[in-house]
């Protein structure tokens, strides 16, 4: 490959680097400027006057400063033991599957709870625990109670999160191509990346599900970096706090990231994306890894009778939900679902959520073809500044305020540029395609690698579809723009605990796009991409 190449592969992603530069690094500069000023709405940041490092002073000197880094470091380690030990022993299980629309069942199955959106699933959990509780499940009481909020919710994240680790650990298996190495071995192994790339997320947690559970009665066990962030920079305004809290996370987040990555990539890359030695090869060229299946491989009952066990605990509450009563009229405050226009908001944000997704799969197309370049001068600044992308994330104080200057609030421009940017999903594009393929021009790059990178755009379908933080509540006050999500969130906080099965069926249909597309996914998709997942 000559510098040509290399040049003609960075030009071919400007366009992508251009928005990024726009829409993510312009206000994260503002992000390193906030927590130096006294901000003031009416001065903006430029304007607002300077101060040093009195947010500083004054964070580390609250009381619950300690409070919230502790509380986030118990969740997040509780949910990646707990869901490790889930994904090992599911991911173990399937494996050990050999009809391959046997395994593809509980696959879905697995998954279903991961595409129902956050606020859906939520609140499936808080019917069967207050209105028809089941012998198994905890009292609903459990969920004000500081000594057990923790453990119930570490243990709902991670049934909800383990189905899809399970397939990154099945895999896992899948790939392995070193010789004598047990099912139970790779697993152990995928298991071990998982828990080691958590590290670069640490100080972040699962901010959707926490806020649907969280209430001020467990505010000392459970209040972490995400939700004080949340509550106190987005509601309440507090922008000084907020902001230094935020830069300081991301610096901690962005140094452990970069070494994650580089460890990672030189360590388990390899191993982890089945890479062999390159060749020659073509499109036409057919590609076993991530679907093919060890000749040695044989059904084991006992994996069999785990995946039922486990997908009868995941449908068994939802089923209860369902059948839980005949009346098909909401309680209390019904009269509110004639006042919203459900059906229109559906129809409007399917289009706008597709189109958001198809804008990205161009984006993530060109983000990733320069990491496809073997022996790049420029790709580890190239890699660092995607990680910068990666660690960023959405939703920052620092991101409302350039939204805001720009115009943009209550509307849906930020909800669609939001959308534009999903860097997991480019670091696993880029990752499949160079353990396939050498470097080849962009035309044969896009031939080859389209199909992965159109089950990437569905699970941005699904994330963009499913969330209402920060694209929705950060910017859009207005009912009249809001997401079917959205509406549903706020019909929720309209009427209580007053809720029944028409309830959840209003839930169930806001669900179905996910659902929809996430079983495509599930079907047809190389499980390579539910690698985007590995990291929160």
């Amino acid at each position: 490959m000559g510098r040509q190449d290399e040049n003609i592969a960075y030009l071919i992603a400007m366009p992508a680097i251009i928005l990024a530069l726009i829409f993510k690094l312009i206000p994260l500069f503002g992000a390193f400027k906030l927590p130096f000023v006294d901000y003031k709405f009416t001065m903006g940041i430029g304007g607002s006057p300077y101060i040093g490092l009195k947010n500083f002073s004054d964070l580390f000197s609250t009381y619950y400063f300690r409070r919230l880094v502790s509380n986030t470091l118990i969740l997040k380690f509780g949910f990646v033991f707990i869901s490790g030990i889930i994904a090992f022993i599911l991911g173990w299980a399937l494996s050990h599957i050999e009809k391959r629309w046997f395994r593809k069942l509980f696959i879905i199955l697995f998954t279903i709870p991961f595409f129902i959106p956050a606020s859906v699933f939520s609140h499936v959990i808080f019917y069967i625990l207050r209105v028809h509780p089941l012998p198994f499940l905890p009292p609903k009481e459990a969920l004000l109670d500081p000594e057990r909020f923790r453990s119930l919710y570490i243990l709902i994240e991670s049934l909800r999160a383990s189905g899809v680790l399970s397939i990154i650990v099945f895999s896992f298996i899948e790939n392995d191509r070193e010789d004598g190495n047990t099912n139970g071995m790779v697993a152990a192994k995928a298991v071990a990346l998982f828990l080691f790339v958590q590290i670069s997320s640490l100080m972040t947690i699962n901010l959707e599900m926490l806020n649907e559970f969280i209430n001020p009665l467990v505010y000392n066990a459970a209040d972490t970096i995400d939700t004080f962030i949340f509550r106190n920079g987005i509601i309440n305004a507090d922008i000084n706090r907020a902001s230094s809290l935020w830069i300081l996370r991301f610096i901690i987040q962005l140094l452990i990231t970069i070494g994650v990555y580089y460890t990672v990539k030189h360590t388990y890359y390899e191993e982890l994306l089945g890479r062999e030695t390159l060749v020659d090869d073509s499109p036409s060229e057919p590609d076993h890894r991530g679907v093919g299946f060890k000749k040695n491989k044989s059904t084991h009952f006992l994996g069999i009778i785990l995946c039922i066990i486990y997908a009868a605990l995941l449908l068994i509450p939802f089923l209860s939900a369902l059948n839980a009563g005949s009346d098909l009229i909401v309680k209390a405050d019904g009269n509110k679902f004639a006042n919203i226009d459900i059906f229109s908001a559906f129809i409007r944000y399917i289009i706008i959520t597709l189109f958001a997704a198809m804008l990205n799969f161009v984006i993530t197309l060109l983000f990733a073809y320069p990491l496809t370049i073997p022996h790049s001068k420029g790709k580890i600044l190239y890699e660092i500044f995607l990680l910068i992308l990666l660690v960023s994330g959405q939703g920052g104080v620092h991101e409302y305020l350039y939204y805001r200057s720009l115009g943009m609030i209550n509307t849906i421009y930020p909800y669609i540029l939001n959308g534009f940017f999903s860097i997991m999903n480019v670091l696993v594009l880029g990752s499949i395609y160079t353990s396939e393929y050498s470097f080849s021009n962009f035309r044969e790059y896009t031939e080859r690698i389209h199909k992965p990178a159109l089950a990437l755009a569905g699970f941005q379908f699904i994330t963009m579809w499913n969330s209402y933080y920060p694209s929705q509540i950060m910017y859009i006050s207005n009912p009249e723009v809001f997401s079917p999500v959205m509406l549903f969130k706020n019909i929720a906080i309209n009427i209580g605990e007053n809720f029944n099965v028409s309830f959840m069926l209003l839930g169930l249909l806001i669900s179905l796009p996910s659902l929809i597309i996430g079983i495509f996914i599930c079907v047809f998709a190389d499980e390579r991409v539910f690698m985007t997942h590995i990291r929160n």
